[in-house]
C-alpha cells in the first residue's frame, strides 16, 4: 500500500523566518499512514543539482503516538518545531542543523548531503540524502543514535523531499517529519 503523505507548505513570514502551514490533508494522511502500516514509511524527493546551487526551505514536525488506538491518533495535532533555510548544498557538502526535540532532552539532528555518484537514476547519478537522527549534544553520530532515518533521492527530478523516523524518548512515542522544498 502507498501512501501520498501530502506536502507542508513552506513560506516566508514577516520575520523572515520559514514557516509551515500543515494542511487538513496532509494530518489526515499522515495520521492514517501511521495507524495504517506496522512500519514507519520513509518517503523523499528533493530538486538540486550537485554540480549546481539550489536553496532549500525545511521544516520539521512531530506527532505524538503514545496510543494504539487509530481514533485518538487522529485527534493529534501535528505540530512544527522547526524550521531552516539551505542556501544551497555542494557537491559531497553535508549540511547539518540541530534542534532541540520539545519536551526532552534530545536534538534532532536534521542533514542533507549531495552526492554526484550514487543514484542509478535515468535523470543521472546526482541525488541527496536527507537525514534524521537523535543526540544528546549537538553532533551528528547515527553509530550512537536511538532512532536513525534515511533517504536518497535523485536531485533532477523532483521539488520537494521527506524523511520520517519513529522515536520513543523519555516514554513518549512519536514520528519526526522533515520536509525540504527547493527552489532557485
Amino acid at each position: 500500500m502507498v501512501a501520498t503523505l501530502g506536502v507542508l507548505e513552506v513560506r516566508r513570514q514577516t520575520g523572515g523566518k520559514p514557516v509551515s502551514d500543515v494542511g487538513r490533508t496532509f494530518l489526515r494522511t499522515l495520521k492514517k499512514t501511521v495507524c495504517l502500516l506496522p512500519v514507519m514509511p520513509v518517503a523523499c524527493a528533493g530538486t538540486v543539482h550537485a554540480q549546481g546551487v539550489l536553496k532549500f526551505d525545511c521544516v520539521i514536525a512531530r506527532l505524538n503516538l503514545d496510543s494504539t488506538n487509530p481514533k485518538v491518533i487522529e485527534k493529534q495535532s501535528v505540530k512544527q518545531f522547526a524550521a531552516f533555510r539551505v542556501n544551497g548544498v555542494g557537491e559531497e557538502e553535508r549540511v547539518t542543523r540541530f534542534f532541540r526535540l520539545p519536551k526532552t532532552g534530545w536534538f534532532v539532528v536534521a542533514s542533507l548531503y549531495a552526492t554526484d555518484e550514487s543514484m542509478a537514476s535515468r535523470n543521472g547519478a546526482d541525488s541527496i540524502d536527507l537525514e534524521l537522527s537523535l543526540a544528546k549534544r549537538r553532533k551528528r553520530n547515527i553509530f550512537v543514535s536511538p532512532s536513525y532515518a534515511s533517504s536518497e533521492t535523485p536531485f533532477n527530478s523532483f521539488d520537494v523531499a521527506r524523511v520520517s523516523m519513529m522515536v520513543h524518548v523519555n516514554g513518549h512515542r512519536e514520528m519526526v517529519v522533515m520536509e525540504c522544498k527547493g527552489f532557485h
